[in-house]
């Protein structure tokens, strides 16, 4: 049994079989690492454009803290948003000093 063995792996054949199959096993674990790089490199990029959205999310608001009632109001008017009636803004005039 040892002997067969042993002529099986000095054949030519055998020994190119199992060269293809190991090229074959690391062809596919470069592939495997390749692809795990571009998945990390996407969930980066996907992070970068979260903590961006984030970032200028904190800067509309504290903008929005800035603003008294009636610019709120006016801001809110001029963006589309519909009140009852077109003078109730006017009404917030000078009430954040009060």
């Amino acid at each position: 049994m040892l002997k067969l063995a042993g002529s099986l792996l000095g054949s030519p054949y055998v020994v190119a079989a199992l060269a293809a199959l190991l090229g074959v096993g690391a062809l596919l674990w470069t592939l495997r690492d390749v692809r795990q790089g571009g998945y990390e490199e996407r969930v980066a990029e996907e992070l970068r454009e979260e903590l961006s959205a984030l970032r200028e999310r904190n800067r509309d608001d504290a903008r929005i803290r800035k603003l008294s009632d009636y610019e709120l109001c006016r801001d809110y008017v001029r963006g589309g948003g519909e009140l009852p009636d077109g003078g109730a803004c006017e009404q917030l005039r000078g009430l954040h000093g009060q």
